[in-house]
């Protein structure tokens, strides 16, 4: 065997060199299969770099004796061909390229080896491959933190941290301008190339509403291999103390003139810290004349102008030939502020006709009750064929208006006519407008005036006592009613009862408020507080105190309580009424009062055919000596709404003592004509009404049931003398209930069972422990809760007006607390009940 006697002299290796790649260091080990290759060394030191992925050129040169070939090894990461070998010369030297691939970019080795004549390894030696790699790329994407925030809000850090290596950790700290102390801190380790901040382990490792008012910035420090990198985000805390609203102004604009006769939109935006309450816009011509005004309630904290309702109301078209100014009175919160153009308009250089208004004149106050005339001209240069005049109150509502079509080119308004049309008297006290428009072919002007009526003065209150009456003589221990009706030309604000007897001790002492012009005694609030059937025999006089503005007055009946004896009781029947005719089906309540000079054993109510025949029966045994008929258990137990059609008599026979009498009434019963209300015309009432009273509806305080009456009136349903203004009826939402039920069937759903306010037995109302939104309607009437958790009786409960059902929101119109059905709801698990009267309605 030959073996390599004369030492390698130079490896070469060529490479191209690229960012990313790896490089090759110099011969690390050399090892020889002879004993007598001591004397070869290897010298050199070489150097490349090879891209992963990609194929590299190496060139290698050797010299020798004996060396038949060199044959290349790699590693696992690393793959190579031979691209080409060739001799020089022999045996001096060999010359050969190969190509070598990275495929992963890391750390490998390649082994060479020389081959002598037999093709046997003479010798070996190794190069290591050691990656160096280029520093990381660290990139901060989309980084996000709001410049402002207010004391105690929590805030997400947002943003994604990426790197071209591993990032091994990311720390975010929080510190104060003009302070080097760290307020917050967090950390993270992620481990791999992308971290997303959103609702992270870094972002939920730091509260940002620990931090007091005041200026800080957000720092981020990311390591990843060898690499640093900082970010930093500046933001505000906020005092959460309220500071007073500020109004700004943006972006405003009006041309400088405009054309006769064009319309003309307003841009810009205003805005606020606060809700914008108000904004108005006034026109003013050059003598400081308001010619259009328009008014908006935003309700926002900005308002756009553009394309707006304030943009809509102001008829720039209808401003004539002059110089104007523009100015925005804007109201928020505290604040107030003013935005103002000056603008022209030019005349128009078609023939549109001109209409002015000159010498307009009117009061600006005057006193309710009076009609003052309205004075000024209205000059075109055609004939003015249109004027109307319409008179606004303080809520925009056309109150008084008037119109005319005419043929004349100058209309003096004191002798057109229109100041009889409009009838100033008929306004209460408050501030109004007065809106004129003319036109004048395709030309037109408004004009616009201010006003306020004052109250009227009012003379002292007249009271009046009509029909008053009180027994002369009761027997001892039996109850008495009174009656008589008191009146004033005001409304009442006390009356008081007093009974004392003929040495001037008081006895019975009652007191009312009735807040009406009227009160009615018989079956009153004060009739039930007088109990005469507690005064011992003897003489007595009842006085009634009335006082009504700054009117007193009295009236005074004397009476003899007389000691009881029932032989030969006289027996009277007071104000019995029954009606001539009722509808199949009709529930009918029965009137009237019962007295007696004795105390009234037994109340006996028949009901008979045309043939004769009892159909129904009901007795009572009242021991008083009265018995009202209206309410008690007598009517509730007589069921008219069960007669088939045909004749009846109801006949009352009445034991007082000894005596007997009776007392009958005849009446007919017809076909059941169902009433259909509108529902259009009550929510019309309902949307004028709801926050204001209607006087001719007096009230008891509360006002929820007189309010649904008087939706239920607007509607169509009929007045009779249960139903209708200031009655118990319409007072009191059980007896409105009762009264739907006895002449209309409607039912009442309640959710639960009420004993103390609700009787099963009287048939008028049913319970559903589910109730929902599903048995709710426009136009029924909810139940509000009127008692505790425990199911006792807190008060009268409360009683509102169906507008609208949105799924389990019930819109609803309501007194005593006004409510606006269109925007005021309240949960269908809150209702407690529901009277059915959308049944009423067509």
């Amino acid at each position: 065997m030959k073996h390599i006697t004369k030492a390698l002299s130079s490896i070469l290796l060529a490479a191209s060199i690229a960012v990313g790649s790896v490089a090759v260091s110099e011969i690390t080990s050399v090892s020889a299969s002879a004993a007598d290759t001591h004397d070869l060394s290897i010298t050199g030191y070489v150097s490349f770099y090879l891209t992963q992925g990609e194929y590299t050129d190496i060139e290698y040169r050797f010299s020798g004796e004996g060396i038949a070939a060199v044959r290349l090894r790699t590693s696992d990461n690393m793959t190579a061909y031979t691209k080409n070998v060739r001799w020089i010369e022999y045996p001096g030297t060999c010359q050969a390229f190969y190509c070598i691939k990275n495929l992963d970019g890391n750390d490998g080795t390649l082994q060479f080896s020389l081959l002598d004549d037999d093709y046997q390894e003479a010798m070996t030696f190794n190069t290591n491959i050691l990656v160096e790699k280029e520093p990381a790329q660290i990139t901060f994407n989309d980084m996000y933190f709001p410049t402002s925030i207010n004391e105690g809000e929590h805030c997400h850090i947002s943003g994604e941290i990426t790197s071209t290596d591993m990032i091994d950790s990311i720390e975010a700290y929080v510190f104060q301008y003009g302070s080097s102390n760290v307020v917050l801190y967090s950390s993270v380790s992620p481990d791999r190339t992308s971290y997303g901040l959103y609702d992270s382990d870094l972002d939920n490792g730091i509260d940002f509403s620990k931090l007091s008012a005041g200026s800080y910035y957000i720092s981020y420090h990311v390591t990843s291999g060898t690499k640093e990198e900082y970010y930093t985000i500046d933001f505000n805390v906020n005092s959460t103390v309220p500071a007073e609203p500020t109004v700004t102004f943006s972006d405003m604009y009006f041309p400088s003139s405009i054309d006769e006769g064009n319309g003309q939109h307003i841009s810009g935006t205003i805005s606020s810290t606060q809700n914008i309450d108000t904004i108005r816009a006034v026109v003013y011509s050059s003598d400081s004349n308001a010619v259009l005004s328009a008014k908006q309630y935003p309700n926002s904290k900005s308002y756009s102008l553009y394309d707006s309702d304030l943009d809509w109301a102001l008829s720039f078209s209808q401003l004539l030939p002059g110089d104007y100014t523009l100015t925005y009175f804007v109201s928020s919160g505290s604040a107030d502020r003013s935005y103002t153009h000056n603008f022209t308009v030019k005349a128009a250089e078609s023939a549109v006709p001109v209409v002015s208004f000159e010498n307009m004149s009117f009061p600006l106050s005057f006193e309710q009750g009076t009609d003052p005339v309205m004075n000024g001209n209205i000059r075109s240069t055609q004939n003015v064929d249109y004027l109307s005049i319409e008179v606004r109150d303080s809520y925009g509502n056309i109150v008084l208006y008037s119109y005319n079509n005419l043929a004349w080119w100058y209309i003096t308004l004191q002798g057109s006519g229109m100041n009889t049309d409009i009838d100033f008297s008929k306004l209460d006290a408050g501030d109004y407008t007065i809106n004129y428009y003319a036109s004048s072919g395709l030309g037109s002007n408004t004009y616009t005036q201010y006003f306020t009526v004052y109250p009227a003065y009012k003379p002292d209150p007249v009271i009046t006592f009509s029909s008053m009456s009180f027994s002369e003589s009761i027997p001892k221990g039996n109850g008495q009613h009174i009656s008589g009706t008191i009146s004033s030309t005001d409304e009442i604000d006390t009356i008081q009862a007093v009974v004392t007897d003929s040495s001037g001790k008081v006895w019975l002492n009652a007191k009312r408020y009735p807040g009406q012009n009227t009160y009615s005694l018989f079956n009153s609030a004060l009739d039930w507080d007088l109990s005469f059937s507690e005064l011992p025999a003897g003489d007595y006089k009842l006085t009634y105190f009335v006082a009504s503005g700054a009117t007193d007055r009295s009236y005074t009946h004397t009476f003899t309580v007389r000691e009881n004896t029932e032989d030969g009781a006289i027996i009277l029947f007071h104000d019995m009424e029954f009606p001539e005719n009722i509808a199949v089906g009709k529930g009918q309540h029965i009137k009237g009062t019962i007295t007696s000079s004795g105390i009234i054993k037994k109340v006996q109510a028949v009901i008979t055919d045309s043939s004769g025949k009892e159909i129904k029966s009901a007795v009572k045994y009242p021991n008083t000596g009265s018995y009202t008929l209206y309410d008690s258990e007598l009517d509730w137990a007589l069921p008219f709404s069960g007669l088939g059609a045909g004749s009846y008599t109801l006949t009352y026979n009445v034991t007082a003592g000894s005596s007997t009498k009776s007392y009958s009434c005849n009446f007919t019963v017809g076909k059941n004509t169902s009433t259909k209300l509108s529902l259009e015309k009550g929510f019309a009432y309902c949307a004028k009404w709801w926050n204001k009273r209607n006087k001719s509806w007096p009230n008891n305080g509360s006002d929820c049931a007189n309010f649904a009456s008087q939706f239920l009136a607007a509607s169509g349903l009929p007045k009779d003398s249960q139903f209708k203004p200031g009655t118990r009826v319409v007072k009191g939402f059980d007896n409105l209930k009762k009264y739907l039920y006895k002449n209309y069937g409607v039912q009442t759903i309640m959710r639960k069972k009420y004993s103390d306010c609700l009787a099963v037995e009287e048939g008028f109302a049913k319970y559903k422990s589910n109730l929902s939104y599903k048995d709710i309607k426009p136009g029924d009437l909810v139940v509000m809760p009127g008692y505790d958790s425990n199911g006792n009786k807190i008060n009268d409960g409360h009683i509102m007006i169906v507008y609208k059902v949105g799924g389990s929101k019930i819109y609803c119109y309501g007194h005593s607390n006004d409510r606006n059905g269109k925007t005021f709801y309240v949960s269908d698990s809150y209702i407690q009940g529901v009277v059915k009267t959308s049944a009423l309605f067509g």
